[in-house]
Order: C-alpha cells, then sequence, then structure tokens
C-alpha cells in the first residue's frame, strides 16, 4: 500500500468531497468503526474511519426523474461535522440521483489521502 496523508477531526477542513461517490460502507459493530472508501479523483480513493459510532441514521430516497432500475451512486454533495463534548456529530448530504443523509455520532475521525487536496472543502455546516 503506498503512503497516505491522514487528516484527523477538524484537520479535514482540507479535504473537499463534493461530488465525490462513496463506493463502499463497511460496518464493524464489534468495534463500532465505520470505514467509507471515497472514490476522489480520477480513481485516486480516500479511506475514511470513525470510531466509536453509534445512532447511526440512513435516510435514503431513489430521485424519480432516474431510471427506475439504476440506484445510482451515492454522490456526495456535503460533509459536515459538529463537535461535542463527548465526540461529534457527522453527516453526509446526497442531493442527485439519491437524495437524503447518513448520519451518526462518533468519537473521531481521520481521513487518508493519496496526495495533498487540491482545494479546500471540510465541513458544509449542515448540521
Amino acid at each position: 500500500m503506498e503512503r497516505q496523508l491522514e487528516f484527523k477531526n477538524e484537520e479535514t477542513d482540507s479535504v473537499n468531497l463534493f461530488e465525490s461517490k462513496i463506493i463502499s460502507m463497511i460496518f464493524n459493530y464489534e468495534t463500532s468503526r465505520i470505514e467509507f472508501i471515497i472514490d476522489w479523483t480520477e480513481g485516486d480513493h480516500v479511506r475514511i474511519f470513525f470510531e466509536e459510532c453509534r445512532d447511526l441514521i440512513i435516510n435514503l430516497e431513489h430521485h424519480t426523474d432516474f431510471d427506475d432500475n439504476l440506484l445510482g451512486a451515492l454522490e456526495i454533495t456535503g460533509f459536515s461535522y459538529k463537535r461535542l463534548n463527548d465526540g461529534y456529530i457527522i453527516q453526509f448530504n446526497f442531493d442527485f440521483n439519491l437524495t437524503g443523509k447518513v448520519k451518526f455520532k462518533c468519537m473521531d475521525f481521520t481521513f487518508y489521502t493519496p496526495s495533498v487536496p487540491m482545494q479546500n472543502g471540510g465541513n458544509d455546516n449542515l448540521i
């Protein structure tokens, strides 16, 4: 595995996820860890680990303007976090062929990127 850059919690403000696609969500109930794999730019992937997760809400709806046979990608239109006394609230928003959000609480989170981000992104403050 090639060397990855690490961004923890508020450091993730330097990573833009807008219009990236979630290609994998892995829930480990034994460790309460959620892992997202994001198709970031032209085949590069960002791995995101959320530790000690709880209160998971997945609220997605297929947009009727698209072909019923296509589920579509989870294309990110917003990433937000809010600091709490005991961790963070995390929220991903989707507004294309799938609309809605994935929201949960965690103790901390880390992004691993294959290269230096080309532009800032970070907290959209949608919570």
